[in-house]
C-alpha cells in the first residue's frame, strides 16, 4: 500500500497536539469501550489513516479544503506510546466552560457565537461525508461538545477517534460487548442533527 504523506501546504505553521498512553496505563481497560488504552491508541491511529486517505481521494465538499479531523504527524505506539497529530482548535466544552476567546490577527477577538456562521451545516455535511467514505461511525459524540473543535477561522472538526466502529475492519471478534451496545445505541441516530444540536447546546 502506498504510504500517505501530509502535503507541504498542511505542514506550514502547523500546530500539533500529542495523545500519550504511558506503559503503566497501556493495559488498563477503558470503561467506555472495553478496549485497553493501547488498543484504543491503535484504533485511533487506524481511523486517522482511513480518514486522511478518504480526504485525499474524495476531497472537501464544504469549500474549506482542509481536513475536519486530526491528521497524524508521527506516532510511536509500542508498549504505550503516543500519536502526534494536527491541532484542530479548542473543543466546545472547554470553550464554553472557560469562556475562551479565540484570537484572530485580522479581526481581533472572536467568541464562539461569532464563529458559528452559515457554513456550519455545510461543514457538518462534509464531516459526515468523509466519515461515510472512510466507513467509520463515531461512537463518542457527547452532548457536552468535548469531541467537537473549532478554530479561530471557524473551522469545525471532530476529534477523539479511539471509540469508533470501523465498518470495513471490525467483526464480532474485534468488537467488545460495550462496543456492540454503543453500535446498537447509535443505529438510528441522525448524526447531522445530533452534531448541530450539540453545537447549539453549548453556545
Amino acid at each position: 500500500m502506498k504510504k500517505r504523506v501530509i502535503p507541504t501546504r498542511l505542514l506550514l505553521d502547523i500546530k500539533t497536539k500529542t495523545k500519550t498512553v504511558t506503559p503503566q496505563k497501556a493495559t488498563q481497560i477503558n470503561l467506555y469501550s472495553g478496549y485497553t488504552f493501547q488498543q484504543g491508541l491503535h484504533r485511533e491511529l487506524l481511523c486517522m489513516k482511513l480518514l486522511y486517505s478518504a480526504y485525499l481521494k474524495f476531497g472537501c465538499t464544504c469549500g474549506r479544503n482542509k481536513p475536519h479531523f486530526p491528521v497524524m504527524v508521527s506516532n510511536k505506539i509500542k508498549s504505550g506510546g503516543h500519536i502526534k497529530m494536527t491541532y484542530q482548535g479548542i473543543d466546545l466544552q472547554k470553550m464554553k466552560r472557560k469562556k475562551y476567546l479565540l484570537v484572530d490577527s485580522l479581526s481581533g477577538l472572536k467568541t464562539l457565537n461569532g464563529l458559528l456562521d452559515a457554513s456550519i451545516p455545510r461543514q457538518i455535511d462534509c464531516i459526515l461525508n468523509i466519515l461515510y467514505k472512510a466507513n467509520i461511525v463515531h461512537l463518542d459524540l457527547n452532548d457536552n461538545g468535548k469531541n467537537i473543535c473549532i478554530n479561530e477561522a471557524g473551522h469545525l472538526s471532530i476529534i477523539d477517534f479511539d471509540i469508533m466502529y470501523l465498518k470495513s475492519v471490525d467483526s464480532n471478534k474485534t468488537l467488545t460487548p460495550l462496543m456492540h451496545k454503543r453500535i446498537n445505541r447509535f443505529k438510528r441516530v441522525d448524526f447531522k442533527k445530533k452534531i448541530y444540536n450539540i453545537i447549539q447546546m453549548v453556545v
